[in-house]
């Protein structure tokens, strides 16, 4: 059985604000086919020695372009140059539809599986080449993605899923929601929270049912628990949030169980929560991984860290500044440190 390990000392011993330093990495444009339609654009970064290994980077749920701009902030091109800095070299990519890759915008995470598959394709032949491991990395949706990407490519030497759900989506959803009403909403009673959260689940399981009127009635019935009906209806949001309860893509991710995925990976993984993901909570995803855990697994969680390992100088966990927010560059240092390879 594995262990949860906090990395405190780790981030102790870095400056927040300061990102792992490379005298001078190396960007090589990538074009990487994906389809009839669909070409990838994106870049490698070549540390400035000898790289010890390649990291495929996959985003989280988008559309994002290669450098997943987080409150303004680049999360993945601040994770690359800092994995740079570590010796370790990188792949990322504009998602179909977006900034310099061609092909239409995924209405879904499954929908990704193929391109995230051309990476690997592409990223294997520099890492044979080099006799260094290829390692897939995923954020978030990305990290559900890895694992069944994982399961078709042998060229993958191990994982690294970074904010991992692991409970179905469901059950994700809701805990997210249900955290982040009482965040955003200090002032309601404890009876509105629990109308908020019985609210929830009847549009989850309207959602499954794929009932669009319950949708749109468990929808309004969430938003009027939450004192916030009048207000979205105003501003149209509502209707915004009743169409995407209503998508494809809720359902595809409402309904799915990444456990039977992450049982059957065979290779080391490294997983690693953000202590206050209010996303991703780490209270209730990492025992269920822990439980299903394989040989070389290790489980971090990242004190004072959020959904996205992001801080703003001077802000508070978890508060976001907009182009202001800096990845805590105990992440490129963990993951470097803790390559998982057989």
């Amino acid at each position: 059985m594995q262990k949860f390990v906090t990395v405190a000392a780790t981030a102790a011993a870095l400056s927040l604000f300061t990102p792992s330093a490379n005298a001078d990495p190396r960007a090589e444009p990538a074009r990487i086919e994906a389809g009839t339609d669909t070409v990838l654009a994106g870049e490698w970064l070549w540390p400035e020695g000898e790289a010890e290994a390649l990291i495929v980077l996959v985003t989280g749920n988008g559309p994002h372009g290669r450098d997943q701009v987080i409150s303004g902030s680049p999360m993945f091109g601040q994770l690359a140059r800092g994995l740079a800095g570590e010796g370790v070299a990188s792949l990322r990519v504009d998602e179909a539809g977006v900034g310099e890759s061609t092909g239409a915008i995924t209405a879904d995470f499954r929908e990704r599986l193929p391109h995230v598959a051309a990476m690997i394709d592409a990223a294997a032949i520099e890492a044979e080449a080099r006799g260094i491991p290829l390692i897939l990395l995923g954020h978030s949706e990305g990290a559900m993605i890895a694992p069944l990407v994982a399961a078709l490519r042998r060229e993958v030497d191990g994982l690294v899923l970074l904010a991992p759900p692991v409970l179905p989506g469901r059950d994700v959803w809701i805990d997210q929601q249900v955290t982040m009403t009482r965040q955003g909403l200090p002032d309601l009673t404890e009876a509105d929270y629990a109308n908020v959260e019985t609210a929830l689940n009847a549009v989850v399981d309207a959602v499954e049912a794929r009932d669009m009127d319950a949708i749109e009635a468990g929808v309004t019935a969430w938003f009027d628990a939450a004192g916030l009906l009048e207000v979205l209806r105003a501003d149209g949001t509502l209707d915004g949030a009743i169409a995407r309860m209503q998508s494809a893509e809720m359902h595809t991710f409402l309904t799915y169980d990444p456990r039977p995925a992450l049982t059957a990976i065979e290779r080391p993984v490294l997983a690693i929560f953000g202590e206050i993901d209010a996303n991703v909570s780490p209270d209730m995803n990492r025992a269920p991984l822990d439980a299903i855990a394989g040989p070389g697994w290790r489980i971090e969680v990242m004190p004072d860290a959020d959904h996205f390992f992001m801080r703003a100088e001077g802000a508070a966990p978890g508060e976001h500044v907009f182009g202001e927010m800096v990845l805590d560059p105990a992440l490129a240092a963990l993951i470097a440190d803790s390559l998982p390879v057989e």
